[in-house]
């Protein structure tokens, strides 16, 4: 006979009948079915009506009887059923034993000069997983993130980007500077004019018949003349030849200075 303690909590136990097979199948009905044979055989698919045993509520729940016997389902189990309620207040429970102080999160950002935007009783709010605490860094970029990223060292991805660029730049000097700051400008501009650039959506890349963007007036023809990177790889100066095309024109130019010169000012 089932122990005394399922008999408190499992109401009783529904098998669903069906009609077909395969994709055709479908749920007619469900009957009542003896709550020691599913228990015992370990039946899964059946329905479940019971009472939580944590809050001991009068209102009847459901669950599967799947459930009762997957070790991961730590709230519903054989010994023991808890409805969703109670769950949910077990789960804010043991959040809050584990989580980080809201002072000691405010600290650690404020030791780094980032001003946290979120707030202690938006930091403690029930139901959260994970949130995002909104803050301005050191150089006035807003940023977000989850305090485990916090203290694993992520910050923020504008100074990030920046800093990357920065020790990019102190590591060269001369032609490779040059170079290096005309592509980053011409990547910039390609993005922002790239309907002026590549009106029919040529496909760039390494192939033989693939489309390269060529400057117009050369890289290293403006570095020879001193010509700003900025100029060379202004929109006016940017054009999509073929790869072949672009191979064979090498530093030559098809433009004059004068020409771009006058369309960028």
């Amino acid at each position: 006979m089932t122990n005394l303690i399922y008999r408190l909590m499992i109401i009783d136990i529904w098998r669903p009948i069906f009609k077909g097979s395969g994709k055709n199948r479908k749920t007619l009905y469900y009957e009542i079915t003896d709550i020691d044979d599913v228990l015992k055989t370990r039946k899964t698919g059946y329905v479940v009506r019971y009472l939580c045993d944590y809050c001991n509520s009068n209102i009847i729940k459901t669950t599967t009887s799947s459930s009762l016997f997957r070790k991961e389902y730590q709230y519903n189990t054989i010994e023991s059923q808890t409805c969703r309620s109670c769950r949910t207040k077990i789960c804010e429970y043991e959040t809050k034993k584990t989580q980080i102080p809201f002072l000691v999160v405010l600290k650690s950002f404020e030791e780094e000069g980032y001003e946290l935007l979120t707030t202690e009783s938006e930091y403690n709010k029930p139901n959260r997983s994970q949130i995002k605490l909104k803050c301005v860094c050191i150089s006035g970029h807003f940023y977000e993130c989850t305090w485990n990223n916090w203290s694993r060292g992520k910050r923020c991805g504008e100074c990030y980007k920046t800093n990357r660029f920065n020790n990019s730049v102190n590591s060269k000097q001369g032609w490779d500077m040059y170079n290096f700051l005309v592509w980053k400008y011409t990547n910039n501009n390609y993005k922002k004019y790239y309907n002026v650039i590549n009106p029919l959506n040529l496909n760039r890349g390494k192939l033989k018949f693939d489309y390269n963007i060529d400057h117009k007036f050369s890289i290293s023809e403006g570095f020879k003349n001193g010509i700003t990177p900025k100029i060379i790889a202004s929109v006016y100066n940017l054009e999509m030849l073929t790869r072949s095309e672009n191979l064979s024109k090498g530093s030559k130019c098809s433009i004059k200075l004068e020409n771009l010169l006058e369309n960028f000012y």
